[in-house]
């Protein structure tokens, strides 16, 4: 985790006078729903950064666009279906999928070991490398979801005090720094899904 007052909105700095649409599609759902899985999984908010910074920098981009991500299958000679995927922005190819045997080998494997393995796992996160890439060539910026924002930064700005205010001759500093870091890393994975859910429902609607 990087401690740094940058704010993740690419958009932050430039006046708004529009705001972009984000076409409501299963696609983008997905995408959502796989990083806010994935911060709870991992117990990391970093595993939610790059979405929210992208879908951000589009929906507060300042302009008035409208922007459609879609996800189509592969068939044929040398791709296996789901994981043989092309993404598209706008119609535009972002991400050509190619699936090698090595990684078909991988898939069956993970079926036949997990019994709830998601076969669209391979699509969603193809399909959010992609939105990344878009929003990155869009903006002529770096995602990096490393970066705490101003407004997690405010978030957990009480437990970096009270850290700092620990007296380092107490009994007591590896159980007060501990806890605090704990309430540091609750505090952002919360904060992620929070900003997942809200800008689901920006897109869809509550």
């Amino acid at each position: 985790m990087v401690i740094n007052p940058v704010s993740k909105n690419l958009s932050e700095n430039h006046p708004i006078n529009f705001k972009s649409r984000i076409v409501p599609t299963e696609h983008v759902k997905n995408i959502i729903d796989n990083a806010a899985l994935n911060v709870l999984q991992a117990e990391n908010a970093n595993y939610g950064s790059g979405v929210i910074i992208a879908l951000n920098s589009i929906l507060n981009d300042g302009k008035n666009d409208t922007v459609k991500i879609d996800a189509h299958e592969k068939t044929g000679f040398g791709y296996n279906t789901p994981l043989g995927t092309d993404v598209f922005v706008n119609g535009k190819l972002v991400m050509d999928n190619y699936v090698d045997n090595l990684l078909k080998d991988e898939y069956e494997i993970a079926k036949e070991i997990y019994s709830d393995f998601d076969e669209f796992a391979f699509n969603k996160e193809c399909a959010e490398d992609a939105l990344l890439r878009f929003t990155e060539d869009r903006t002529n910026e770096k995602i990096d979801g490393t970066i705490l924002s101003k407004h997690e930064l405010e978030k957990i700005n009480p437990f970096i005090k009270n850290i700092q205010s620990i007296d380092p001759k107490s009994p007591t500093i590896v159980s007060g720094i501990k806890d605090n870091l704990h309430k540091i890393n609750q505090t952002l994975l919360e904060n992620s899904i929070n900003e997942l859910q809200c800008i689901k429902e920006k897109i869809f609607g509550k």
